[in-house]
């Protein structure tokens, strides 16, 4: 169909309308009803002008329109008879009715073991109380059932029929500590799944003994950005936020307030990563480094 000119005219004005209404606030009511009022007129004469010619054009439109229709009616068909089935099954399925198979049992010969190893009574046991509180909450919910452990070092929760364990174990955010009990955990006790630990250097050598032992190693609450940059393995998931996503937020509002700076961070893994993400971001958000960081 060809454009008409007057088509632009009546988008333009109904544009026009429909700007002034949604600029208008409570004290531009009237002005706005006003203008409305002016330019109504022009839009109905438009319409009306225009009538004939949307007619015509979908008359000139429902040949095509039938015929695709028709040719495509055979397709349609064809593509609903063969999903049928499958619609019929999911609908009886959901409803519980006749051929309705519930949800098999969960259930496991052996108990699924956890290990998690947190800081408990070294210099970032604040964070490892974190831990502490989370994690056994997630258990809960993950399993609809409460701990049935015997103390603090072993919880127990239900999953249908099967148990899962969590033995806990204090690292004290010391890396020599930490490979001791990860060893302890893996070669022992024999646990599935390591969880943890704090401190991001703590958690590069649970990544090495989660990678020689083939265990899934879940990270939580480490964040130096090796974890998952340079020292990372096909065994490590990780829950925890990374030092780039603490910097990037917060350097976007420190270069608002300060123009300069100067860092001072530990002189390990999360300092090391802490300091370059503040670094980048910073710099990036308008800020100047004065001097070389201190670690």
């Amino acid at each position: 169909m060809k454009h008409h000119p007057k088509h632009s005219l009546l988008l333009a004005l109904l544009l026009l309308f429909a700007v002034l209404l949604t600029a208008c606030g409570s004290e531009q009511q009237q002005a706005a009803q006003a203008t409305a009022e002016a330019v109504a007129p022009t839009i109905a004469a438009a319409a009306e002008e225009l009538a004939p010619t949307i007619e015509a054009a979908a008359e000139d439109l429902a040949p095509t329109i039938e015929a695709a229709a028709t040719d495509l009616a055979p397709t349609v068909e064809a593509a609903l008879e063969e999903i049928a089935p499958t619609v019929e099954a999911m609908a009886t399925q959901m409803a519980g009715g006749e051929g309705s198979e519930e949800m098999p049992a969960i259930s496991c010969a052996e108990p699924i073991k956890i290990g998690l190893i947190t800081d408990q009574t070294g210099a970032l046991a604040i964070y490892g109380a974190h831990i502490m509180r989370g994690f056994p909450l997630g258990m809960e919910y993950a399993t609809a059932s409460t701990n049935m452990g015997a103390d603090a070092a072993m919880m127990s929760y239900m999953l249908g029929d099967c148990e899962i364990q969590v033995l806990v174990r204090d690292d004290q955010s010391n890396p020599e500590i930490t490979a001791t009990v990860g060893r302890e955990l893996l070669e022992v006790d024999g646990v599935d799944i390591l969880v943890g630990t704090v401190s991001s250097g703590a958690t590069a050598t649970l990544q090495e003994l989660a990678r020689e032992n083939d265990t899934v190693l879940v990270v939580a609450p480490a964040a130096a950005n090796d974890i998952t940059g340079a020292t990372f393995n096909e065994y490590t998931f990780r829950t925890s936020r990374n030092n780039y996503q603490d910097a990037v937020n917060i350097c976007q509002y420190l270069t608002t307030q300060y123009q300069t700076f100067v860092q001072i961070a530990p002189d390990y893994s999360f300092g090391y990563g802490g300091a370059a993400a503040f670094r980048d971001a910073c710099t990036l958000y308008g800020g100047e480094f004065l001097a070389d960081d201190i670690f």
